[in-house]
């Protein structure tokens, strides 16, 4: 009796993963989409400027953590 623990894990994980990654998909073709748009910019340079924003989006993922308290 009781809840199948690994069973239950591994359907958590899929569950909460397919959207995020889902998520993750629609907004880099949203900065990439953006970043074309802006002229000038070669396509070494704009792969600096996703490479930038990505760095931006993680190191303030782990300073809204630290705030949160998570680790």
């Amino acid at each position: 009796m009781g809840v199948p623990v690994a069973r239950t894990k591994i359907i958590v994980c899929l569950v909460s993963g397919l959207p995020a990654g889902l998520a993750g998909a629609l907004l880099l073709g949203v900065i990439q989409n953006l970043i074309n748009q802006i002229p000038g910019l070669t396509s070494s340079f704009q792969q600096v400027v996703s490479g930038a924003f990505l760095a931006a989006v993680v190191v303030a993922h782990r300073i809204l953590g630290r705030v949160r308290g998570e680790t």
